[in-house]
């Protein structure tokens, strides 16, 4: 379970760091749905899960309804603070974390077994949510493996958090991710729509509701072993 939170939680931050791609400018704001498509071994619970990614100047923020329902996220960013919120609903649980630059590469595997990811850029394209996306593979130090799908066409100013986490820019946004941790289960989590409406604000409220209790993503961490 430990495992399976960790690569998780990272695809929410990559996430949180689209209409015709022929626009001569690159999509800066808007949302994108995505849904968990496949997964074996432990991240076969996974399956059906629903997430949106949304983004506004330097606020971003990944709503995600997990499992159907049974947990509830909602995971809020501003680069121009390089602060954010995580908000989990948990099996009656709601829990609360204040998330500072440090914690970014807590949350990521890279962070959660000390190494650095490796990145191979490919020529390989694939069509998803009707966007040509380039994919891209990391490797983590521990084996696992993650290939994502990234699109040129979209450009969030907000991706400092992202670059971090990889270690460099890896020129566009993801629409799709495909993981592969160290004993072979695997995960897809792919982009089913892309919508290029600018998002209210009030989506990126960071004010801690009073019914969630405040943690850590160690306490988090160790709830999921």
């Amino acid at each position: 379970m430990k495992k399976l939170t960790h690569v998780f939680l990272f695809c929410l931050l990559v996430l949180g760091t689209a209409s015709a791609q022929t626009a001569a400018k690159p999509m800066s704001e808007g949302s994108i749905q995505y849904a968990i498509t496949k997964g074996s071994g432990q991240m076969k619970m996974l399956e059906g899960s629903t997430f949106t990614a949304f983004f506004k100047e330097d606020m971003s923020k990944i709503k995600g309804d997990i499992m159907g329902g049974i947990i509830g996220i909602n995971m809020m960013f501003d680069e121009s603070k390089k602060e954010g919120l995580m908000l989990m609903d948990m099996m009656a649980q709601r829990k609360a974390v204040k998330l500072g630059k440090d914690d970014y590469n807590k949350i990521g595997p890279a962070g959660s077994s000390g190494g650095a990811l490796k990145v191979v850029q490919t020529k390989t394209t694939k069509k998803i949510a009707g966007y040509t996306c380039k994919k891209v593979l990391l490797t983590n130090a521990d084996g696992s493996k993650i290939t994502a799908y990234i699109c040129d066409a979209i450009q969030p100013k907000n991706s400092d958090m992202l670059k971090s986490l990889v270690g460099k820019d890896l020129g566009g946004f993801p629409l799709g991710f495909s993981f592969t941790n160290e004993d072979g289960e695997e995960m897809e989590m792919m982009a089913t729509k892309v919508n290029t409406k600018i998002p209210d604000l009030k989506e990126f409220d960071m004010k801690i509701p009073s019914q969630y209790q405040i943690t850590t993503i160690e306490e988090l961490q160790k709830m999921a072993r």
